[in-house]
């Protein structure tokens, strides 16, 4: 998924020259595509890394819950600003790993239905 509509073009163009015909570029807000929930689907494992300084992290994390996105033992990747209280993830996501490096902190997650 991609907002930016020269990158989705971008992205579009990587996946012809790779040949790549299982993938779609989604041209939406990542809250615009949580909004619309995953239909039949159920993901174990979703990266997340949004824009720093918008609160992102918090609202996408949230959507993922609210419309059930997730399978019950999901592995969640989120990169994001280093000063973002752990307190915007959900309870119980189980961080597994932690890092940080200069601004930016990584975190691996399981989710514990």
């Amino acid at each position: 998924m991609e907002k930016s509509t020269t990158a989705a073009q971008q992205l579009e163009t990587h996946l012809r020259t790779l040949s790549c015909d299982n993938a779609a570029i989604v041209h939406l807000s990542a809250e615009q595509f949580l909004q619309r929930g995953p239909g039949d689907a159920r993901y174990d494992v979703v990266f997340l890394d949004p824009p720093f300084g918008k609160g992102l992290i918090a609202t996408c994390t949230q959507l993922l819950e609210e419309k059930n996105w997730l399978t019950a033992d999901a592995r969640i990747y989120l990169e994001n600003e280093h000063d973002l209280p752990v307190a915007n993830i959900p309870t119980h996501w189980h961080i597994d790993r932690e890092k940080t490096a200069g601004q930016i902190t990584y975190r691996l997650a399981t989710r514990q239905a």
